[in-house]
């Protein structure tokens, strides 16, 4: 086995020097066959090509540098194992673990990539390069949970929603825990006073006659009121109306189905439309149209339905997501399964569903609340230990080294 030496050019000039080693291949924890690499970052750094020391530095640097990669080489071939020095095992960084975590999850789950891509970035943002695992305590979670909620700001400098501050440190404060399961972090930190206060929002849904009203009550732009009335019906999202096409809309006779795209873990499927949204619909057009054109963005489409809301005499804020939300709490109330209801909103997850329905502020059928039962902590212990790295791999992860 050979160990490479390899110069990488930092953004502010500097060049980093990397010891790079294949070490063949392994099975991950998901039964994935992956190339198992060690990539060792020296600490120390070529200054940049416009400086005068330059040419001097650069050579001393990279003798040291090969002269490292050389003593480590000949104990790899005695030993058969990657030589870590003391130092560097004793200087575990976070941010590279970090990284390695967010990975993993993101392979697991490709849909959830911009969430934790997010946490990443403004994690990167807020701690230290070179923070160590004994500095992540409580007082650091809080500053961070303080970070997001008051210094994070959008690139149109408005801040973030609660909700999206309190997504990035769930996520953030999962990789914590499973570091503290690794037994890198020797105390669980506890959460932040803020993060938990919060008290849970109900979802808003439709009253019956809320429903009839907005029926009967005129409106403009014939495609928000159609669209919503299907999304009361068949609880589909404000996203797959405004792109969906008659093409998507399959008939066979009397017939007529939706066919929803196919999800990661699941088989596209056929969703039988209600003859009432038949009627709504009218006949079929060409398959390239869309069927609700004049359902633009998500704010004009939100501002229009408010118009009619008005119109049809309801006096309180009403969204897209309230129809989706009401067709959620007519199938429970109707004791439809479980898993049918997972299968019309679109969750890959059954937990997913459990707690969209939580949030409906309602008394579950039987059917459904022997179902729904909050996980335990030996399970939520388990579930954590899901994306356990293996032990030959979590034993080398330290100071400036990483693997994957």
């Amino acid at each position: 086995m050979k160990i490479r030496l390899r110069q990488l050019k930092n953004k502010n000039g500097t060049i980093s020097l990397r010891l790079d080693t294949f070490m063949g291949y392994y099975t991950d924890a998901y039964g994935k066959r992956k190339a198992k690499r060690i990539r060792e970052t020296l600490p120390f750094h070529i200054p940049p090509e416009d400086s005068l020391e330059f040419e001097s530095e650069k050579e001393k640097l990279l003798k040291k540098a090969d002269r490292i990669r050389f003593e480590k080489e000949q104990q790899l071939l005695e030993n058969g194992v990657y030589p870590f020095s003391v130092k560097q095992t004793k200087k575990a960084f976070f941010i590279p673990y970090l990284e390695q975590i967010v990975a993993i999850k993101i392979s697991n789950k490709r849909n959830n990539e911009a969430v934790w891509m997010g946490m990443q970035r403004w994690y990167k943002l807020f701690a230290s390069p070179i923070i160590q695992f004994k500095s992540i305590n409580e007082n650091h979670c809080t500053d961070f949970y303080t970070y997001l909620e008051q210094k994070a700001k959008k690139s149109n400098g408005t801040p973030l929603a609660l909700s999206t501050v309190r997504l990035y440190y769930q996520k953030f404060f999962a990789i914590v825990q499973q570091a503290y399961l690794e037994g890198k972090i020797k105390d669980l930190p506890a959460q932040p006073k803020s993060f938990k206060v919060v008290t849970q929002k109900f979802k808003a849904v439709l009253k019956s006659y809320e429903i009839i009203a907005l029926k009967n009550a005129p409106f403009a732009n014939i495609d928000v009121k159609n669209a919503f009335l299907l999304s009361v019906e068949m609880g589909l999202k404000l996203g797959q109306l405004r792109t969906l096409k008659w093409s998507d809309v399959q008939h066979e006779r009397e017939e007529w189905y939706i066919k929803m795209p196919p999800k990661a873990n699941s088989k596209p499927f056929f969703y039988p439309i209600p003859e009432s949204i038949k009627n709504i619909l009218g006949a079929p057009k060409s398959e390239d149209q869309l069927v609700f054109p004049l359902l633009r963005s998500a704010s004009e489409a939100n501002v229009q339905l408010l118009k009619w809301v008005i119109q049809a005499g309801i006096a309180r804020h009403i969204t897209f997501e309230c129809a989706r939300n009401t067709f959620a709490y007519n199938k429970v109330i109707n004791q439809t399964p479980l898993a049918k209801i997972q299968l019309y909103l679109g969750h890959q997850n059954k937990r997913t569903t459990e707690k969209f329905i939580q949030q409906l502020q309602i008394d579950l059928p039987k059917n459904i609340s022997q179902v729904i039962t909050p996980p335990t902590q030996s399970k939520k212990a388990v579930m954590r230990k899901k994306n356990t790295l293996d032990a030959h791999i979590k034993a080398k992860l330290s100071a400036y080294s990483y693997q994957f």
